[in-house]
């Protein structure tokens, strides 16, 4: 995959030294998901891989593995979570978007 902008930008404050390119099929990940990952996502995978960022935010990889998650959940169940709160929040008249485009 060629160079991201962004993720060239990111680069310059946030230094690349854990988990470059974790191998995604993303092929895969797509059938699995039955959805695209938008083009900056992917290439932050690539350029970072899973992890957090000064402990405040967690980037969790798409499908689960076992040297990751303990529970084997990953993105899947933040995602269960994100679509509960979309449901809390009202749903549709407080966000119109069909809950299964909702991807943590």
């Amino acid at each position: 995959m060629g160079e991201n902008s962004q993720v060239a930008a990111l680069a310059k404050v946030l230094p690349m030294a854990h988990g470059v390119n974790e191998r995604i099929d993303w092929r895969e990940v797509e059938e699995i998901w039955g959805t695209r990952f938008p083009a900056d996502y992917v290439a932050f995978m690539e350029a970072y891989g899973a992890g957090s960022v000064s402990r405040e935010v967690g980037i969790l990889l798409p499908v689960p593995r076992s040297d990751s998650y303990s529970d084997g959940t990953g993105l899947r169940q933040e995602t269960a979570n994100a679509r509960g709160t979309w449901e809390m929040l009202g749903g549709r008249a407080g966000l119109d978007v069909d809950p299964d485009f909702i991807v943590a």
